[in-house]
């Protein structure tokens, strides 16, 4: 699997390598929207590579077969190995983003990706089973059988967009398997 990403150069280019902002998206959110982030970055004086990974909006539909995945360090580790491969990046001062879900992503990058020296988490999830426990109407979603979706959807359309994306993104049939998986994406006693 390609990674999809954007790699924006610091606009003070004077040839010397430059501190890099690795930023990353959510569950619905894509890096063509990070790009106004980005270019904030840049004029900064810092580089920004903007990307998605597996699972994320832009993947899940070029990569269907990809799914979102607890160990979501191996696809920030490729994507900071791709940034130090430049000769424009300062690898002692690289730092990491994650917006909204990718807050969990990269708070579970940053333990075991050491060559990232700062990161920013907005939204900090360290469970991704208790933060969606705490969206109104999931118990009832998972409680309704596969037969009875198309009915549901013909009074909820908004619950078809939910456990049709959820499903899509998680790699799972039904909403049930979507919750059980979700509980693989905690990071709760790696923390410390």
């Amino acid at each position: 699997m390609n990674l999809i990403g954007y790699f924006l150069s610091a606009h003070n280019d004077d040839g010397e390598p430059k501190p890099t902002l690795i930023l990353m998206t959510g569950f619905d959110c894509t890096a063509e929207e990070l790009y106004f982030l980005g270019l904030n970055v840049t004029e900064r004086g810092y580089n920004a590579l903007i990307f998605e990974g597996p699972g994320q909006a832009g993947p899940s539909h070029l990569y269907p077969e990809k799914h979102f995945r607890p160990d979501y360090e191996k696809p920030v580790n490729a994507v900071v190995d791709y940034v130090l491969s430049r000769n424009d990046v300062d690898g002692d001062r690289l730092a990491l983003l994650g917006l909204s879900l990718g807050g969990y992503f990269v708070s579970r990058a940053i333990i075991f990706e050491k060559r990232i020296k700062a990161c920013i988490i907005d939204t900090p999830i360290i469970d991704i089973y208790t933060y969606f426990s705490a969206f109104p109407g999931i118990d009832e979603l998972e409680a309704i059988d596969v037969k009875d979706y198309e009915e549901m959807f013909k009074v909820y359309p908004k619950a078809q967009w939910t456990v049709e994306t959820m499903e899509r993104r998680y790699g799972f049939k039904n909403f049930k398997e979507v919750r059980e998986r979700m509980k693989e994406f905690n990071i709760v006693d790696l923390v410390d």
